[in-house]
């Protein structure tokens, strides 16, 4: 009988000992894969939301270039319908609220070269609607082609993150800094 008992309990500490070893490989395991994917998550994110704000800009930038081009055809013309259609122009500028939503939720997920070209665009064409003239307009026409050529320059290199991921903490790995 004792040996039978004593069978019994051997059994079952290994049956215990087994159980609780195969819970802390799991555990640890578990542990690591929730790093590994809380890692990966913010790139993720932050891939996604840049994505989403470069969707949004043509559709921006083809109506700032409409409104300063047209800002610039109607004041090469005099007459008083001229500054008739000026005046009208300089009050439909909806596209200056929509860049500053744009900007708004997309700030943190954006390079601050970028947000201070976007900021510099969207304040000359602001002064453009409060004093139209050509020299301005031409100055608008300018920062826009700067500004589109600064967003290549960014989606071509990965320096979209480079500067969330300093925010964050984190060193941007070797392959994204070649």
């Amino acid at each position: 009988m004792s040996s039978t008992f004593l069978a019994l309990i051997v059994g079952g500490l290994i049956s215990l000992i087994s159980a609780i070893a195969s819970l802390i490989v799991q555990h640890i395991l578990n542990m690591r894969r929730m790093l590994h994917e809380s890692k990966l998550h913010p790139s993720h994110v932050l891939y996604d939301k840049q994505i989403e704000f470069l969707d949004a800009l043509p559709p921006l930038f083809q109506q700032i270039n409409g409104y300063v081009t047209a800002i610039d055809v109607w004041l090469g013309e005099k007459g008083e319908e001229a500054e008739a259609e000026v005046e009208k122009l300089r009050q439909h500028t909806a596209w200056f609220e929509e860049l500053d939503q744009l900007l708004r939720r997309y700030y943190v997920y954006l390079p601050s070269e970028l947000l201070v070209r976007l900021e510099k665009l969207k304040t000359e064409c602001f002064y453009l609607s409060m004093n139209p003239d050509v020299n301005r307009t031409v100055k608008c026409i300018n920062l826009l082609f700067e500004t589109h050529n600064a967003l290549r320059e960014f989606v071509g290199v990965d320096k979209l993150s480079h500067d969330l991921m300093k925010a964050i903490g984190r060193k941007p790995s070797d392959a994204s800094e070649k």
